[in-house]
């Protein structure tokens, strides 16, 4: 399987986690590899870039600290 361009963005609209079938609401951060988006959930298990993954367990981590405060 070729590697897809993986990217992390804010989503502009309302969208479907192709991993979980979770609701992503507009604003919050997924990533998209072609057409498909991801939560930031299933994005930390499907990720191949270390960098990217990084990333994504920082932003979950503040999701959760902001949750609680």
């Amino acid at each position: 399987m070729s590697e897809e361009a993986q990217r992390l963005v804010q989503a502009s609209r309302k969208r479907k986690c192709a991993g979980c079938g979770r609701q992503i609401v507009k604003g919050e951060y997924t990533l998209v590899r072609g057409r498909k988006a991801y939560c930031l959930k299933c994005a930390s298990s499907i990720v191949s870039d270390p960098a990217l993954s990084e990333r994504i367990k920082l932003l979950l981590r503040e999701k959760i600290d902001a949750y609680l405060s």
